[in-house]
């Protein structure tokens, strides 16, 4: 089985099922101050319907922010986990999706590319 991340209408990652329940369940507290209001939307197809995908290609710049803000913190925390450092390529791939989407604002983008694993 497996989980998506639709970032627009023309890119989605899907990655295992695992590894989607691990970095949305641990997002999930890195949801921080005003970014807390989007959370609820972003989880909404998660939480109420039980499916394996979330559609950031709904958020607009805000809110699309709040959940790569949300992913970078647990990243930094997480990110010395061997489940995190044995899906590096997943987590790049990601990253890449979010760093080059035209929502993605420049400071969330410098700091995931000082991020490593």
């Amino acid at each position: 089985m497996s989980g998506t991340i639709f970032i627009s209408e023309q890119k989605s990652v899907t990655i295992s099922t695992i590894s989607f329940d691990y970095l949305l369940e641990n997002m999930r507290d890195f949801f921080q101050g005003d970014d807390k209001r989007f959370a609820d939307d972003i989880y909404e197809q998660m939480d109420k319907q039980d499916c394996t995908f979330v559609y950031l290609d709904k958020q607009q710049k805000e809110g699309f922010n709040a959940f790569a803000r949300s992913m970078l913190n647990m990243f930094k925390e997480h990110k010395s986990e061997k489940f995190c450092i044995s899906r590096k390529a997943t987590w790049e791939e990601l990253i890449e999706l979010l760093k080059t989407d035209s929502r993605c604002d420049p400071n969330i983008k410098m700091l995931f590319n000082d991020l490593h694993f």
